[in-house]
């Protein structure tokens, strides 16, 4: 007899800056005139630790765990995560099997951050009791044997309700496994053909957050850095078609670039490269890259690590600020070599 492994890791889908959803609206809006300007988004608090997720495919009965860039196991682990995901393997799963009879012929992914212990420092859920925060579940079709993905498109899959899964979570609270809506969220209609008229309390929340995490404050923690507020909402077409859309709004202690006006509509103008490289290599940055590279997956760089570190800063800086170059006026190629001489000298003070 012969059995067959059903095992998909899907990517959670980067989360953008509120400018590149404003620019995600008006492209759609070129396309589909009709297409609603007025969103509802509902925010809830990013959370600072590692992106970690839970599938399940019903038709075999497989269950994996995941991390952000690849599916995981207790032996090569990422943080603890399948670790603990083990030890409550049949709760889990239940919650699973439960979520999968929207739709018995696809497979889900559950989304969430694996955070508090010592994950990740200096925000108010560090030192709490290690904890599994879901804030999404996608039902996919199709697949093959552990196939690696880029980020996927949000036609692609079906995110399930909150309504669908957040019930389903409460009794495992004493678990640790938690809905991010257990905790202080927010509602927010946007006009997408005005969107700066929103900023003001874009920024207020996020500040807000970030003087106090609200989540750190419902376990008891008083005056707990937040890192800031992710916010999820839909494009309705004329066609009916729904796309999800998300943006973050991270407090300035947390930004990954130095940015002068938080939830700005649009790039920031660079006067230099020199500018550049101090606006977007920045410490947060490069010690997210760290993280991800070395400290999640228990590893201590050495000289050889110096190209594979560069890469990934480079990387991310393309990914998320390719439209300030462009605003700015700048050239593409003529930042790599300072990008790559800041970010090997970071890492190799720290080898």
């Amino acid at each position: 007899m012969i059995i067959t492994f059903f095992m998909v890791f899907k990517k959670y889908p980067s989360i953008d800056q509120f400018r590149s959803v404003v620019q995600t609206y008006r492209f759609r809006k070129e396309q589909d005139p009709l297409l609603s300007s007025e969103v509802v988004f509902t925010g809830t608090v990013k959370l600072h630790g590692t992106n970690a997720g839970i599938g399940y495919c019903p038709s075999t009965e497989e269950f994996w765990v995941q991390s952000r860039q690849q599916i995981i196991t207790s032996r090569s682990d990422n943080v603890g995560f399948a670790m603990f995901v083990e030890r409550h393997r049949e709760s889990l799963k239940s919650v699973l099997q439960n979520l999968s009879q929207v739709n018995p012929e696809k497979f889900l992914v559950m989304y969430g951050e694996w955070c508090g212990g010592s994950i990740q420092a200096n925000v108010g859920i560090s030192g709490l009791t290690t904890m599994f925060v879901v804030f999404g579940v996608a039902l996919y079709s199709g697949g093959s044997l552990l196939s690696s993905e880029t980020d996927n498109s949000e036609d692609e899959c079906q995110w399930l309700t909150v309504e669908q899964y957040c019930q389903l979570l409460q009794p495992l609270a004493d678990k640790h496994i938690y809905s991010i809506h257990k905790f202080p969220h927010w509602t927010l209609s946007i006009d997408m053909d005005e969107p700066d008229m929103s900023r003001p309390q874009l920024v207020a929340i996020t500040q807000e957050v970030e003087r106090e995490c609200p989540v750190a404050k419902y376990f008891g923690v008083s005056n707990g850095v937040g890192e800031g507020v992710v916010w999820t909402g839909v494009l309705t077409g004329s066609n009916g078609l729904i796309t999800n859309i998300r943006f973050k709004v991270k407090g300035s202690k947390h930004s990954v670039t130095k940015v002068r006006t938080l939830a700005s509509i649009v790039p920031e103008k660079i006067a230099s490269i020199r500018e550049f490289v101090e606006y977007a290599v920045t410490e947060q940055r490069l010690q997210q890259g760290f993280d991800e590279l070395f400290l999640k997956q228990d590893k201590t760089p050495t000289s050889q690590d110096i190209g594979s570190f560069i890469n990934w800063v480079k990387q991310d800086v393309f990914k998320e600020e390719i439209d300030t170059l462009v605003h700015s006026g700048l050239n593409g190629k003529d930042v790599v070599a300072p990008i790559a001489k800041k970010a090997g000298s970071w890492l190799k003070e720290r080898l």
